[in-house]
């Protein structure tokens, strides 16, 4: 049930797919690419610092082109066992693709991201949205007190991963609600 559930939640973003997913709120912001991801871990240092909202959910989301990947969401109940692995991708050689993503806050310290959502945000384009994630039927904690910015990341996968873009995004602010 719990899984049906979770797959009608996959199927509804996939049909806003022609909708703007991303609701532009004040800290949101769009880190330019392509990136090309390895194993090794990438260093990228945005424009400006990510900030961090009180208020909501905040992702880091991979922009990949979902002519070369798919959501593991979408073809595979393995993920239902590995959190990690349920929301990465599938390359065209069927391989999943799990990034994996670190936060460096102004004063050094890291927040370790997990792919915690897929989501279609526009035609022709696929996310693994990078969170903090405690499992699927479990609320995302918080940032650490104190984290205010984000002033770069690092980022690696455990196969290879073309990023169009990175966008960091209030995935579920409140006030959308009211």
């Amino acid at each position: 049930m719990r899984f049906s559930s979770l797959l009608g939640v996959i199927a509804l973003c996939h049909l806003l797919s022609g909708c703007d997913a991303f609701a532009g709120f004040p800290q949101d912001q769009k880190v330019e690419g392509p990136f090309l991801i390895s194993e090794s871990w990438l260093y990228v240092e945005p424009d400006s610092p990510l900030e961090v909202s009180a208020r909501g959910i905040q992702r880091l989301h991979l922009v990949v082109d979902a002519d070369l990947y798919q959501a593991n969401s979408l073809v595979a109940n393995e993920g239902v066992e590995d959190p990690g692995g349920l929301f990465g991708l599938r390359d065209a050689k069927g391989n999943l693709v799990v990034p994996e993503v670190t936060l460096v806050a102004e004063d050094g310290s890291t927040v370790t991201l997990s792919p915690a959502s897929n989501m279609f945000p526009y035609s022709g384009g696929l996310t693994v949205g990078m969170g903090l994630f405690n499992g699927v039927y479990e609320p995302a904690p918080p940032f650490p007190d104190g984290v205010q910015r984000f002033t770069s990341f690092r980022v690696r996968s455990n196969q290879p991963l073309s990023v169009e873009y990175f966008w960091w995004s209030v995935d579920r602010h409140p006030d959308m609600f009211q």
